[in-house]
Parts: C-alpha cells; sequence; structure tokens
C-alpha cells in the first residue's frame, strides 16, 4: 500500500515513453520555434486546469530519495558522480557509467560499471552498439533519442572521430524510425540571444601563437541573457579565426573559471586539459582555473598551450 503511488504513475508504466517526452519537451522549449499555440500548450503541460482556468503544477519526475537509494544509476556522457548535476546520484545501490571521455584519474574516480570507449564520437554511439550487442529492442523513440545524441555530439557527423561504424549506427537507427529532419531543425536551431552571445565571442577574440582564445565574464553572460553554461558551449565560434587551438574562458564567479578546449588534428589538448582540473577528449577537452590560487592561470594557461 505504501508504494501504490508507484504503481499509477505513468513513469512505472511507460517509463521509456515519459523519458522522451520530458527530453524533447525541454529541447522545443530552450531551440524550437514556437507557435502561440504551442506555447500556450507548453505552459499547460504537467499541470492541472482548474474550472477558472487556472493551472496547478505537478513535476512528475521527481523521483523520490528512498527511490534512488534502491535504484541502479546511470551516468550517460559524464565521467564520474562529481560531475552530475543531482548530489543524490551518489546515494544510488549501484552505479553504471555509459562515456567516451577520457577521465582523469586524479579527479574523476567511479567505482561503478563501465562501459567506455574513448574513441567513440559520442556516448549515444556506444548505448546503441550495446543495445544491438545484447538484442535490446530500438524502436523509433529510442532511435531518435539516440540518433539525436550522436548527431549532436558529433557536429551533424562532421567533428573528429566520427567513424564508419557511426555512419552505419545512424543510417540503422534512421530505419529504426529516427526523423533527421525533425530532430536537426530543433536541436540545432539557435534563438537569438545565443547568437548575440556567438558574435559577442567572436569579438572578443584574441590571440597567443597558435591560440586563438576568448574571455567571457559572468556579468557579460547576465546582460546578454545567457547563463555561463549557455556561453561556455560557444567555444566553436572561434573556429572561424585560422588557428590550431581555441580556447573559451567563462567565469562562473569571481574566482572559478571554466574553460573548453578545440583543436585540429595533430593538436591534441586532452592532457593539458587533465592538468586544469578536468579531461575529455583528444581534440575536444574541459577544464577549470582557479584564480584565488592561480592568479594569472590564463595568460600561464594559453602559454603553456603553444
Amino acid at each position: 500500500q505504501q508504494d501504490a503511488w508507484k504503481y499509477s504513475s505513468f513513469w512505472y508504466k511507460d517509463f521509456d515513453g515519459m523519458a522522451c517526452k520530458t527530453m524533447l519537451r525541454q529541447l522545443i522549449s530552450k531551440w524550437g520555434i514556437m507557435s502561440i499555440d504551442l506555447q500556450k500548450a507548453y505552459e499547460s503541460d504537467m499541470a492541472v486546469i482548474r474550472e477558472d482556468g487556472s493551472k496547478d503544477y505537478v513535476e512528475m519526475d521527481v523521483v523520490e530519495d528512498e527511490v534512488i537509494a534502491q535504484s541502479l544509476v546511470v551516468l550517460v556522457d559524464v565521467s564520474c558522480l562529481r560531475r552530475c548535476e543531482d548530489p543524490r546520484c551518489h546515494n544510488g545501490k549501484a552505479f553504471l557509467k555509459f562515456d567516451h571521455h577520457r577521465p582523469n584519474e586524479k579527479t574523476e574516480h567511479f567505482d561503478g560499471v563501465s562501459v567506455v570507449d574513448y574513441h567513440r564520437i559520442a556516448a549515444c554511439e556506444i548505448i546503441a552498439e550495446f543495445a544491438l550487442e545484447y538484442g535490446y529492442e530500438i524502436d523509433s523513440l529510442i532511435a531518435e533519442c539516440l540518433y539525436l545524441g550522436i548527431d549532436t555530439d558529433s557536429g551533424r557527423l562532421r567533428f573528429h572521430g566520427t567513424t564508419q561504424r557511426t555512419l552505419w549506427i545512424c543510417d540503422y537507427l534512421v530505419q529504426k524510425g529516427a526523423d533527421v529532419k525533425a530532430l536537426e531543425a530543433i536541436a540545432f536551431y539557435k534563438p537569438p540571444h545565443i547568437l548575440n552571445m556567438i558574435s559577442y565571442i567572436k569579438g572578443k577574440a584574441r590571440r597567443n601563437k597558435d591560440v586563438v582564445y576568448a574571455i567571457v565574464t559572468k556579468e557579460e553572460c547576465q546582460k546578454m541573457g545567457v547563463t555561463p553554461e549557455e556561453a561556455l558551449r560557444q567555444v566553436n565560434a572561434l573556429a572561424r579565426f585560422p588557428s590550431h587551438i581555441y580556447c573559451l574562458f567563462v567565469y562562473f564567479d569571481e574566482t572559478i573559471v571554466r574553460v573548453e578546449f578545440r583543436s585540429n588534428e595533430g593538436y591534441p589538448v586532452h592532457l593539458t586539459a587533465m592538468r586544469h582540473r578536468g579531461g575529455g577528449h583528444k581534440y575536444a577537452s574541459g577544464g577549470e582555473l582557479h584564480l584565488d590560487v592561480e592568479p594569472d592561470g590564463i595568460a600561464e594557461l594559453t602559454e603553456e598551450l603553444n
């Protein structure tokens, strides 16, 4: 009787469907061009509409602490529990990780079962292969989720690391029902405030020999209506400048600066990222500077990359 609420929830009866709906809902709200009708529908989603037209919102995807404590926690595209947004993940009963990042052994220890391949372009490519190897059914919803993960991580199948195997898996997912045109219309749409930030980053670009970099403060992010996380994801804006290594530094507070590295083939950056509290791929990594202990960290890091 105490657990009866679980079995009446659509998250229990159709977890995959609810998870796909939540993902698409978040993508559309953040990146999609919404009509007035769609905006109204979005505002009413997950709400109980009362007779007077008012809405009471119910968070269907809230997971109780007790459920997490008895669950397998699955990490996707993240190297360790420390990097999970919800700290309650640490309380899981067991842990499984699908990842394609090269972890920093000093700061990113993981005790669970790892399905990791540094040579894959996306964690979703690893998951797709795992499903195929062990005979899990892939329906159209799952195919779209997996294709979206591969497509976004690979920059529409253009980034270094995209292989013949990647293309074969994407072709298989399309055969299973992934609608590439519809997914890309949502995933790669950039709203005006993001386009403004991209232009702003290009205008702030500097050069130190082989390194092109830009620095964005937290106040600048607030002024332009973007979060520091959103700004950091626009590192590829610097690729328009001819160079071999690109770095975007974004202040998260007065002393914490996160940095994204990108580079051309033959100019690996992952070892530098690992020396600065981060890690990632050979040519696409991230790190973190603590300016309270390394006040000249940005200048020293751009010099180190040369």
